[in-house]
């Protein structure tokens, strides 16, 4: 590799270096700006939604819970309605007779 070409990639590595910096410079101003926006934010009131949208949670998760037991049970009522089954059917096609 000649001279020249060493300096040319030298050259080539520098202004690699350099635009790397301008990004992360702007990136680093970006994340200033956020900051600040951030601390703003921060020091706004409370906002007073927040006790009634945890309340209306806790209504939707309290129907979810009952629905939950309920279809548990409903599951559970199918689940002995099927273990009767065979003994219902071995029953009809011996008696001829439906329930």
């Amino acid at each position: 590799m000649t001279l020249e070409d060493r300096l040319t990639r030298w050259e080539q590595r520098q202004e690699a270096i350099i635009a790397s910096i301008h990004g992360l410079t702007d990136v680093m101003e970006t994340n200033q700006a956020t900051l600040m926006e951030l601390m703003a934010w921060l020091q706004e009131p409370p906002s007073s939604d927040l006790p009634d949208t945890m309340k209306a949670f806790a209504t939707a998760l309290t129907a979810l819970q009952d629905l939950a037991v309920h279809h548990g049970e409903e599951i559970q009522r199918f689940g002995r309605r099927l273990d009767d089954l065979p003994a219902q059917v071995a029953r009809a096609v011996k008696t001829g007779e439906v329930l």
